[in-house]
């Protein structure tokens, strides 16, 4: 469309570590690209090369500790940088997106300490669909940590 409106499909995968975002977003993006639609997967924190530096910064971060504050603004940061690079222009060309995580786990990660934060990066891009993936605690701690931790 020419007024800059997206006409893809951005869908989110949302839930607990372990609890199958990642194996429910791979099942959806086989059975969309076998029936011809062009999908882009991606995944928060990261997605872009800037993003994946930045998620590496905090989560491999062995010197000081990061602060909520600083947490949540390098995260919109890397947001930013992912809706800019990666999300927009796939929607713009009419894919559809398929995210292992996105706006809501910053609510939940960074929202604890530093409700600002994400509530600032929610300006960023408008909230997609979201699929939750919930399992009871229970089968999570008994379910084997074989994904890659977001």
């Amino acid at each position: 469309m020419s007024d800059g409106t997206p006409t893809g499909l951005f869908i989110v995968f949302e839930g607990s570590d372990g609890s199958g975002k990642t194996t429910q977003l791979s099942l959806l993006a086989d059975a969309l690209t076998a029936r011809g639609y062009t999908v882009i997967t991606t995944r928060e924190p990261g997605g872009t090369e800037i993003g994946e530096k930045l998620r590496d910064l905090v989560l491999s971060n062995s010197g000081d500790p990061v602060d909520a504050r600083t947490e949540a603004l390098i995260f919109a940061a890397s947001r930013a940088a992912h809706a800019a690079q990666k999300i927009r222009p796939a929607l713009a060309a009419g894919a559809v997106v398929l995210s292992d995580r996105y706006i809501d786990s910053s609510a939940a990660y960074q929202g604890r300490g530093a409700a600002w934060g994400w509530r600032a990066s929610l300006t960023l891009a408008a909230g997609p669909p979201v699929t939750c993936c919930q399992m009871p605690p229970f089968s999570l701690r008994c379910r084997p940590q074989q994904a890659s931790s977001v």
